[in-house]
C-alpha cells in the first residue's frame, strides 16, 4: 500500500484516473489518495474488468497491478495500445517486481511508467507532478502549430515546464532533472 501520508494538492485533478488492482486494500487506499486531492477515480479489480470499464470511460490515466487475476495488467497494456484511442493515455505499471528484465517487459507491454509496491508518497507525488508537466507540453505542441510567433511561445512554454518539474530529482523518461 502507498506509504507516508498524503499527496499534495497541487495537481491538475481534472484528469480521470483508472485503478486496476486485485489487491482490494491497495486499491482502497489508491483511490481514497487521489479522491483526496479532486481527481475522477474509478477502480476495478481484476484484468477483464478493468480493461472493460477502460474503453468504456477512456481515463487519462490508468494504474495497473500486473499480476491480476482472468488478465494479467501487460496483456491489458498491449490490448489498450493496439488502439489508437489508448496510444496517448498514461499507463503505469503497479508491480512488487522491480528488476531490470521486470521494467523492460513493462515498457515493451506499453507502460509510459513502473512503480514498485509499496509506493512511497513522495514517488507518487513526483509522478502526479509529470502528469502536469506533459499536459503542459501536449497544450503547447498543438497552441504551436496554431500560432505564427512560435518561437516567442516556445520560449514561454519551456520557461513554464521548467518551473512545474524544477524540484530536484524529478524524472521525465529516463533523464532526471536537477
Amino acid at each position: 500500500r502507498a506509504e507516508s501520508s498524503s499527496l499534495t494538492c497541487s495537481h491538475d485533478t481534472s484528469k480521470r484516473i483508472l485503478v486496476i488492482e486485485d489487491n482490494v486494500d491497495v486499491a482502497a487506499t489508491f483511490e481514497q489518495l487521489l479522491r483526496s486531492v479532486g481527481y475522477e477515480v474509478h477502480v476495478a479489480h481484476d484484468g477483464m474488468k478493468g480493461l472493460a470499464d477502460a474503453k468504456r470511460l477512456v481515463p487519462d490515466i490508468i494504474f495497473v497491478d500486473i499480476g491480476l487475476p482472468a488478465m494479467d495488467g501487460l496483456a491489458i497494456a498491449r490490448d489498450l495500445r493496439s488502439s489508437p484511442l489508448f496510444q496517448k493515455i498514461t499507463l503505469v505499471a503497479l508491480t512488487g517486481y522491480g528488476q531490470p528484465d521486470d521494467r523492460r517487459r513493462t515498457l515493451e507491454a506499453g507502460f509510459n511508467h513502473h512503480l514498485i509496491k509499496p509506493v512511497p508518497m513522495e514517488e507518487l507525488n513526483k509522478l502526479l507532478d509529470l502528469f502536469d508537466a506533459e499536459a503542459v507540453v501536449h497544450h503547447l505542441a498543438v497552441v504551436l502549430e496554431l500560432t505564427a510567433d512560435r518561437e516567442q511561445l516556445l520560449a514561454h512554454h519551456v520557461r513554464r515546464v521548467h518551473e512545474l518539474v524544477a524540484a530536484p530529482g524529478v524524472l521525465l523518461g529516463e533523464k532526471v532533472l536537477e
